[in-house]
């Protein structure tokens, strides 16, 4: 398999595919984030609070004693649907 006129094994041109689809996913979440500013909300742990996430013991995607919230604008019906 030829691309850019290098030759790629299948297993090569998959890694290379992945790689260049994880690339634009990072910049659309730079530029959503430019975007929002003072909105963003981190899926994972935040600039900043590393310590917080420590001592909590790692609880960073629910609320003790609670479930995860929708996202903003968005309303959770449980319907699981997209």
């Amino acid at each position: 398999m030829t691309i850019r006129r290098e030759p790629h094994t299948v297993l090569q041109a998959i890694g290379r595919a992945l790689v260049h689809a994880a690339y634009h996913a990072g910049q659309g979440l730079y530029v959503a984030r430019l975007v929002r500013q003072g909105e963003w909300r981190y899926v994972t742990v935040p600039p900043g609070q590393s310590e917080r996430f420590r001592a909590e013991g790692g609880k960073y995607l629910r609320p003790q004693g609670g479930t995860a919230r929708p996202a903003p604008g968005r309303r959770d019906d449980g319907g699981g649907g997209g």
